[in-house]
């Protein structure tokens, strides 16, 4: 199978391109920053998904499957970057797909989070936006549920996706939800309950993270999902469980932590 990767040079996708090229598939990735040292098996393409490099590499490589990773979140991007990457980066991709003649397309929904390694510590999303510093906000009255994912298991999802050759709409989850208590007693962080109208003016201050106001709405509300249908569909079975993952992001921090991260 000859697979591309948008967006390969983020570290959740490497782990998926590793992945595939240990399964002796052909690996080719698009993204505008490099990978420095990619391994063998991996073909690079430094370039915007929008330009018509990229829609050259389609043409001239011809992939049996795309793997559209180049996405943004509004943690790291504003709502122009957000607008240009996720919906007309997107947008040209499938276009490249349906004019190339792509046999089968995985989208990757933005993650919550994806417990990092401590030789890969990515520790990137929502949830670990919550998890940045030594003290988490919380709302009086409410511990919500999270779903905690490995970043081996989420790779590992998605390349039996593209293995699998499904078609459809499918939630993706590891182990159980844990509720955000939980979650920072295990991560090594302080949980910092307030009054609901607090929360906005004590953000990046005190030792709790900044978030966008956005986000406030994840300290009230549960975000679970039914995976029923996924591993229906394909038989996936995760790795790590919670308290694994959530031990992992925690040694990835301390990690990042001594190296002055």
């Amino acid at each position: 199978m000859k697979a591309l990767i948008t967006g390969i040079a983020g570290a959740h996708a490497q782990l998926v391109a590793l992945r595939l090229v240990d399964a002796g598939h052909e690996v080719l990735g698009i993204d505008v920053r490099p990978w420095q040292g990619a391994p063998r098996g991996v073909k690079i393409f430094q370039t915007d998904v929008r330009k018509r490099p990229a829609a050259d590499v389609f043409r001239v490589h011809r992939p049996d499957v795309v793997i559209h990773m180049a996405t943004v979140t509004h943690f790291n991007a504003s709502a122009e970057q957000r607008y240009r990457v996720n919906l007309r980066g997107t947008q040209a991709v499938f276009r490249y797909c349906e004019e190339f003649g792509v046999k089968e397309a995985v989208f990757v929904g933005r993650h919550t989070i994806y417990g990092a390694a401590a030789d890969a510590p990515s520790g990137r999303g929502t949830l670990a936006s919550f998890l940045a510093g030594p003290r988490v906000p919380m709302v009086l009255g409410f511990d919500p549920l999270f779903h905690v994912m490995h970043e081996d298991d989420a790779a590992k999802a998605i390349v039996l996706a593209a293995q699998s050759e499904i078609a459809g709409v499918y939630n993706v989850a590891g182990p159980p939800p844990v509720p955000l208590s939980v979650l920072c007693k295990a991560t090594g962080r302080q949980a910092f309950p307030m009054l609901e109208g607090m929360v906005p003016r004590f953000l990046g201050r005190f030792g709790l993270p900044k978030l966008p106001r956005g986000a406030i709405a994840h300290l009230k509300h549960p975000v679970v999902v039914d995976d029923s249908a996924f591993v229906t569909a394909t038989g996936f079975e995760y790795t790590w469980d919670e308290h694994s993952t959530m031990a992992s992001f925690r040694d990835a921090n301390i990690l990042r932590e001594n190296r002055g991260l």
